[in-house]
C-alpha cells in the first residue's frame, strides 16, 4: 500500500486551529504514558519534532520532571498557539518552542537526549527517525 502523506506544514492560521481543535488527548496520554513507562522521566532534554499546538511537550512536562522540553516546528502558526498554552498550563519555565524544520535542526550533535517524532512521522515519505539530521543530534538513538 502507498503512504498518502499529511501536508508537511501547516501555515496558516485556519489550518493550525483546525488542527489544535481536534481533539488528540487520548492519542497524546498513550505517547507520553508509554514514553514515561520506557524511562524517559529520566532524560534531561527531550525534543518533540513537529510539536503542532504542543500538546504533547506540555502534557509530558506535567506528568513529569523532565528539566528541559523543546517543541520544534517549522509552522510559526502551530508555534503561536504552543506558546501561550505552556503558559496557561503553569509550564513555560520548562517547556520552550523553536521555529526550525527537522530535516536542519539547530541543534549540535549529541546535544540532545531523547526525539519523539509522534505526529509529524506522517509528513515524511521515510520514518523521521532514520533520518540523519536528528540522528545526530542524539545523544543515543532513541525515538518514539
Amino acid at each position: 500500500m502507498q503512504r498518502v502523506l499529511e501536508p508537511e506544514y501547516m501555515d496558516t492560521q485556519e489550518e493550525a486551529g483546525s488542527y489544535a481543535a481536534m481533539d488528540h488527548s487520548i492519542v497524546n496520554g498513550l505517547v507520553v504514558d508509554r514514553f514515561l513507562h520506557l524511562g524517559g522521566g529520566a532524560c534531561r532534554r527531550v525534543i518533540d519534532l513537529g510539536t503542532g499546538p504542543g500538546d504533547i511537550p506540555i502534557l509530558l512536562s506535567k506528568r513529569s520532571q523532565i528539566p528541559a522540553i523543546v517543541g520544534v516546528d517549522a509552522a510559526e502558526t502551530m508555534l503561536a498557539l504552543a506558546r501561550p498554552s505552556a503558559a496557561r498550563h503553569g509550564v513555560a519555565d520548562r517547556v520552550t518552542f523553536a521555529r526550525a524544520d527537522v530535516k536542519a535542526l539547530p541543534y549540535a550533535d549529541g546535544a540532545l537526549t531523547v526525539c519523539s517524532a509522534t505526529r509529524s512521522s506522517t509528513t515524511f515519505p521515510s520514518p523521521l527517525c532514520s533520518s540523519a539530521r536528528p540522528r545526530a543530534c542524539l545523544r543515543r538513538a532513541a525515538c518514539c
